[in-house]
């Protein structure tokens, strides 16, 4: 189809690596990342959590376009934008 890929990672230890190394395999399957997305469900925050978000912003050329936690009832703005229009 060749869609762009939204990648999204649960926002914990470890999820730094796993998101580069995700990135890196979408562009040589010569696909586009649209971005990331932190998913902030689990466990109470810790330093790792609380820092993910600056790191891949240093680290990566791609806009973190939300970051989703307990609280989150509706879809954030970047998110809702890249939705393509559906006639049901």
């Amino acid at each position: 189809l060749q869609l762009p890929a939204l990648l999204v990672a649960q926002n914990r230890l470890g999820c730094l690596n796993h998101i580069l190394l995700t990135v890196r395999a979408v562009e040589a399957a010569g696909l586009r990342c649209a971005g990331v997305v932190l998913n902030q469900i689990g466990a109470e925050a810790d330093v790792a959590s609380m820092t993910n978000a600056k790191t891949l912003q240093v680290c990566l050329p791609l806009p973190l376009l939300a970051r989703f936690d307990r609280a989150a009832n509706e879809l954030p703005e970047p998110l809702f934008r890249m939705m393509p229009e559906i006639d049901l």
